[in-house]
């Protein structure tokens, strides 16, 4: 459990520190509920299995890593429908993390995964997936594994 959480806060930290600038007046508020219901309706998609939804959900560029995998945005929906019957359950852990400066901003969530099915054999496994701003549209930008295949 504390090697969870440890994972996570260390994945998140270095997200925070791969994005800031040296404008050093982080920004301290809580994440809009916006934020927070793109979070709830990615984490929903991925439980239904339904790729369309996920893919409604990304940006052009998003990309989903887990080891040497990397998916593209057009190769999400395939796979999310793959995960059906397995009895895939992801689930958000903590709170959405927002940080940001003048000029640029992102948000970061926890999710932990787990399955009957995976590439070589049951997963539990946790994740981080991170929101931007695409033009007018709020989307996932991306989604990193913390365990290799």
């Amino acid at each position: 459990m504390w090697s969870r959480v440890l994972s996570i806060a260390a994945g998140l930290l270095l997200l925070a520190v791969g994005c800031s600038s040296s404008d050093d007046s982080a920004a301290t508020e809580a994440p809009s509920p916006e934020y927070s219901q793109l979070f709830d309706d990615y984490i929903a998609a991925w439980n239904a299995t339904d790729g369309a939804a996920v893919r409604s959900m990304v940006t052009d560029s998003y990309t989903w890593e887990w080891g040497d995998l990397s998916l593209p945005s057009s190769d999400i929906e395939g796979y999310v429908n793959n995960w059906a019957g397995t009895n895939f359950v992801a689930e958000i852990v903590g709170e959405p993390i927002w940080a940001g400066s003048s000029g640029e901003a992102f948000v970061s969530m926890a999710m932990h995964m787990t399955s009957d099915w995976g590439i070589h054999g049951p997963i539990d496994m946790d994740a981080i997936v991170t929101l931007t701003i695409d033009g007018d549209d709020l989307l996932v930008a991306r989604h990193v594994h913390f365990a290799t295949p």
